[in-house]
């Protein structure tokens, strides 16, 4: 519990811009599972009104709900809520919870800031994997070069591929109230899971003690931030709906509606015979789709100089599965006179919006 406890606080207070000592409370939640569907939802609008409210008084810095991932047959609770208090008077002025009965442990933490990559203040990320180190063997200046001077690079080069959002590391002071299991964290984020389970850096040339945590799923989140933040959705209506504004889109021949649907670096490939080629960065698919759209109208003969002219798009059987909490998956059909058109799009929820970040689209010929 103790990792776990300082993880989540260290986690929470380096994601924000520093305050003047925040009262972090951290509720471990076990609720049945009959009942979590109703719970996350109670969490999605209630508690995140509420707290809305408490931050617009600034008695709140940030709300997070996340749900968590044990390996089979270690699961210990289910949920996990982290709230930042601007003091302990704003903590005591909240009223108990509807979960009051399923807190399987509460605490309360204050953790030290270190370090931490550009971008971890304003853009939490739907997983967070965290590492805890000891001293071990070394010294405290040797654990600090080793992480310094091995790992930063390291994970700064994850950054730069895109195999790491950002990251951040603390030094755990306990704030001397007991004595210390490990003496860093190290905060990993990523837009998937399947990143989470990458070897880190930290595996090999650690001259410290290395034990792995657990990885949590954001669900529901109040985070205030100066630059972009990601708000994300428990649902998929949301993707489904910039879906549908993309198919608006293109159905009445609106290139400047696309570029505001098409995140800066979506590929695409389109089913026309001069664009065969994946297509690559916003600007280049949206002069590619202009010839479409030139195309069209050009075999659209007395409707494509109307002021209401469009291609007359229907969408039929579109389904909509959400690959993680900032990721989803859109696909359907569409159907016109000489063929079947089977559409593909990608989407990742970014600065508190959904983005298509890659789209697909092929024709079948219609059999007579």
């Amino acid at each position: 519990m103790p990792h776990l406890l300082a993880c989540l606080s260290i986690l929470l207070f380096a994601s924000l811009p520093l305050i003047a000592q925040p009262v972090i409370l951290i509720e471990y939640l076990d609720i049945p599972v009959a009942q979590i569907a109703s719970h996350d939802d109670y969490e999605a609008t209630d508690l995140q009104s509420y707290f809305s409210e408490k931050l617009a008084e600034k008695k709140v810095y940030a709300w997070y709900h996340y749900g968590v991932r044990f390996p089979a047959g270690q699961r210990t609770y289910n949920r996990v809520n982290v709230t930042v208090f601007a003091s302990d008077e704003a903590l005591e002025e909240r009223p108990a919870p509807r979960y009051q009965a399923h807190i399987w442990d509460r605490e309360i933490a204050r953790p030290d800031y270190e370090i931490r990559s550009p971008g971890y203040g304003t853009f939490p990320a739907p997983y967070v994997s965290v590492d805890f180190l000891g001293l071990g063997n070394t010294s405290e200046n040797g654990l600090k070069r080793f992480l310094s001077n091995q790992v930063k690079p390291l994970l700064d080069k994850k950054v730069s591929a895109g195999q790491l959002l950002n990251y951040s590391m603390f030094k755990n002071s306990n704030n001397g109230k007991q004595p210390k299991a490990y003496d860093r964290v190290i905060v990993t984020r990523y837009w998937d899971y399947g990143g989470t389970q990458v070897a880190h850096p930290l595996a090999a040339g650690n001259p410290g003690v290395w034990v792995k945590s657990q990885v949590w799923q954001l669900l529901t989140i109040v985070y205030p931030v100066d630059g972009p933040s990601l708000s994300l959705p428990t649902d998929t209506l949301a993707a489904r709906q910039t879906v549908l504004k993309f198919i608006q889109a293109i159905d009445q021949l609106d290139p400047q509606r696309l570029a505001e649907i098409y995140a800066a670096n979506a590929e695409v490939f389109y089913p026309f015979a001069f664009s065969p080629q994946r297509l690559s960065g916003r600007e280049k698919i949206l002069e590619e789709q202009k010839k479409g759209f030139s195309w069209a109208r050009q075999h659209q003969a007395g409707k494509a100089d109307s002021a209401d002219f469009t291609l007359g798009l229907t969408p039929v059987q579109m389904k909509t599965t959400l690959l993680s909490s900032g990721s989803a998956l859109v696909t359907w059909h569409s159907p016109r006179a000489t063929h079947l058109g089977r559409r593909t799009a990608v989407l990742r929820h970014i600065a508190g919006r959904w983005w298509i970040v890659h789209h697909h689209a092929s024709n079948m010929a219609s059999s007579e």
